[in-house]
């Protein structure tokens, strides 16, 4: 299948079907094309993540407040305001088993993760990570968070244990600042620093990454995400310009 080209941003599957958050629009590939482009969320400032969890797909907004998205209508519904202590700029976050996870921060980066339980409307700060990180990529493997890269930790992974709240040691990527995805149940990582093409797969028997045929284009900043199919898509970013690529298992 082909997805054409359209604005850098990042991209997420939401109800089987992909969408990236590029400013303060939601463009959505539908019927074999993007729509949505032309059309600005009233009320969002910048779209810091989008992600599905349980479900339900859901935007931030600049870390200031979090949405649920509407894929059929087009609409965003207020889920809450972020309090103040949270509001760190250049955080990421993902979602997963109902819980929002905000991680890392500032400018020169931070090693906090909170959580919001979705259904209870509770915030909790659980353990700091090793590194100071913001705009670090994150990626969910049962009830494993990976956290890579990001500005101030260059090519360094950490690994949670969501249920045992404890660390687990992964290697470091190849290269630097890359995405990190689940891809069929295995972590991959994508691009990075110099817009690298690198695509690879963590072993966990080995504990070594993997290549795999390397991208089309070579990124950084880009967004990626697998979808249900099995498809690892990777969007835009510095050096990817507005392109799109399909990687199959």
């Amino acid at each position: 299948m082909s997805y054409g080209s359209l604005p850098s941003g990042r991209v997420a599957e939401i109800n089987g079907m992909l969408h990236v958050g590029w400013g303060n629009r939601m463009i959505q590939f539908k019927k074999g094309a993007w729509e949505g482009e032309e059309h600005h969320l009233p009320g969002i400032k910048g779209i810091g993540s989008v992600f599905e969890c349980e479900g339900k797909g859901y935007v931030i907004d600049q870390c200031l407040s979090i949405y649920e998205w509407k894929s059929e209508t087009r609409n965003l519904e207020l889920l809450t305001k972020i309090p103040d202590e949270y509001q760190l700029i250049h955080r990421s976050a993902i979602g997963h088993n109902g819980i929002i996870y905000l991680v890392g921060g500032q400018i020169w980066g931070s090693g906090r993760v909170d959580c919001f339980d979705i259904n209870k409307g509770e915030w909790e700060t659980i353990k700091k990570m090793k590194k100071q990180r913001r705009s670090c990529s994150l990626a969910v493997i049962d009830d494993k968070m990976f956290v890579g890269g990001g500005r101030g930790a260059e090519n360094s992974v950490e690994c949670f244990s969501m249920e045992k709240q404890d660390r687990i040691h992964i290697k470091p990527t190849t290269k630097k600042e890359c995405q990190l995805s689940s891809w069929n149940g295995k972590l991959v990582a994508t691009g990075g620093l110099g817009k690298s093409n690198c695509v690879e797969m963590y072993d966990e028997l080995s504990g070594d990454w993997l290549p795999l045929p390397v991208m089309n284009q070579g990124r950084c900043d880009h967004g990626a995400c697998a979808t249900k199919d099995n498809q690892l898509i990777v969007v835009g970013g510095f050096g990817g310009g507005k392109s799109v690529e399909c990687l199959k298992m």
